[in-house]
């Protein structure tokens, strides 16, 4: 690969001229085997990169239509995004990586997305074989810490409803519940709904109140410009500002 680094050449392909070049690789603790020679490593700028934080990937789970269970259970569950290389004990935290352990299946980003793929096709599934395939993509102990919250959103309002009817669609009288549907509506925000569902978040608690309008505001919501210019969510916003600094953690 150094001839893509160094030249922009691959075989006898070359890149264009503005072309950007980068590659990903993994901590030397992670014992993948992908470490770079050192004269390799000396030709290029290496940097650390982060994980993202839990609203950065709710975010952008909202925009990628990630399953509202699962990110209802992001939201609840702060250890889904902490790094091994905080955790110095691997039994202090069950869901991630840790080299320490070889652990068969872990929570990531990526098998995140995966565990959400199996719950969007849960009604196909017995609990049995849903709760067995969310093992085999994200572990046991967050495998069954999402089976919770499975059942919690499988008995939340269907967004039909809510677009109906949103004056008398069913409230969660759980605060889990209702961030999960505030999850539900954002991802699927169209012209003809956003009037139902914004009548429908005036009647939840102000915590998801917050969480719908912080939602609406982020500049990466695709749905933003959709939102903002609904002349009810503009005049609910003028009188609710407060409930914009709702809690971003």
């Amino acid at each position: 690969m150094n001839r893509v680094f160094l030249e922009g050449k691959f075989g006898s392909y070359t890149l264009h001229p503005d072309s950007r070049r980068f590659a990903t690789t993994n901590l030397a603790v992670e014992n993948v085997g992908d470490a770079l020679p050192a004269h390799v490593r000396n030709r290029l700028t290496v940097v650390n990169t982060r994980k993202p934080t839990k609203m950065e990937w709710i975010e952008w789970g909202i925009n990628n239509g990630i399953d509202h269970a699962v990110l209802g259970w992001a939201r609840e569950t702060d250890k889904l995004f902490e790094s091994f290389e905080d955790v110095k004990d691997p039994a202090n935290n069950e869901y991630i990586f840790h080299p320490a352990v070889q652990r068969a299946a872990f929570f990531t980003g990526r098998s995140g997305h995966a565990a959400s793929d199996w719950v969007k096709q849960r009604q196909h599934l017995d609990n049995t074989t849903l709760t067995a395939a969310l093992i085999g993509t994200i572990g046991e102990a967050a495998a069954k810490d999402l089976m919770t919250f499975i059942a919690i959103a499988d008995k939340l309002p269907t967004l039909a409803s809510i677009k109906a009817d949103p004056h008398s669609a069913i409230i969660p009288t759980v605060g889990s519940a209702a961030i999960m549907v505030v999850y539900k509506m954002l991802g699927s925000v169209k012209r003809d709904n956003v009037d139902p569902y914004v009548d429908y978040m005036m009647r939840l608690d102000h915590e998801a109140q917050g969480y719908f309008a912080n939602g609406v505001r982020s500049e990466k919501y695709e749905h933003r410009d959709i939102v903002m210019q609904n002349r009810k969510f503009t005049k609910w916003s003028m009188d609710n500002t407060k409930l914009f600094t709702a809690d971003k953690k």
